[in-house]
């Protein structure tokens, strides 16, 4: 039978595929795969419900990589520079604060996850070369980058996986992640950095 956690797996995996959603016959597909194999008259309510909050997920997202476009006429350091404004007001004093690291297990659970929701904009290994964030305007950012990682703090970075930004397609995942599973994100992100500070550093000696 399947788990609480499988389910949340499923919905969250079509919030990262829905932009690649554009017929009717994925919606069917979708109302198919949520009605059980031996649905009862009893069941119905509960199987309308779930393809009710699938489309409103898909609508939502839609409507996110809408207002990625808004961002297009910014160059890169324009936006950069506009990102860390607002982050240091919202986090006040908070912003320079380092992010404790995980443990293996939380580390193995940001795995899951980033292959799950992310990797399909940022890439396997967080280079921005993700299949999905081909196709949008304003390209994912390279979550490797350390000169990404040295422009925004740590926890301005967990604050983006949280809320997301402002005029591109990075929707924020508070409220469909708890706040452990977000901060396993950002410390199995955060391996990327350590492995490209280390490729730069060999590449130097």
């Amino acid at each position: 039978m399947p788990t609480r956690q499988n389910h949340r797996l499923f919905f969250y995996k079509l919030i990262a595929f829905n932009n690649l959603i554009h017929s009717q016959n994925v919606i069917a597909m979708l109302w198919l795969r949520c009605q059980p194999h031996h649905s009862e008259p009893r069941d119905r309510p509960k199987i309308k419900m779930r393809f009710i909050y699938i489309i409103c997920l898909l609508v939502a997202f839609a409507v996110a990589c809408q207002q990625g476009s808004s961002g297009a006429h910014l160059t890169r350091d324009q936006r950069w520079q506009v990102y860390r404004a607002d982050l240091q007001t919202q986090l006040g004093d908070k912003y320079g604060a380092p992010v404790p690291e995980i443990n293996e297990q939380q580390l193995e659970r940001g795995k899951e996850l980033y292959t799950s929701l992310c990797m399909f904009c940022h890439g396997a290994q967080g280079q921005g070369d993700g299949p999905t964030g081909k196709s949008l305007e304003v390209k994912p950012s390279a979550l490797a980058d350390t000169l990404l990682a040295s422009y925004f703090s740590e926890q301005a970075r967990l604050q983006i996986i949280r809320h997301g930004l402002p005029g591109v397609a990075m929707r924020g995942w508070a409220g469909f992640l708890s706040e452990d599973e977000i901060v396993a994100v950002f410390g199995y992100i955060r391996t990327f950095v350590h492995a490209q500070s280390e490729d730069i550093s060999h590449a130097d000696h």
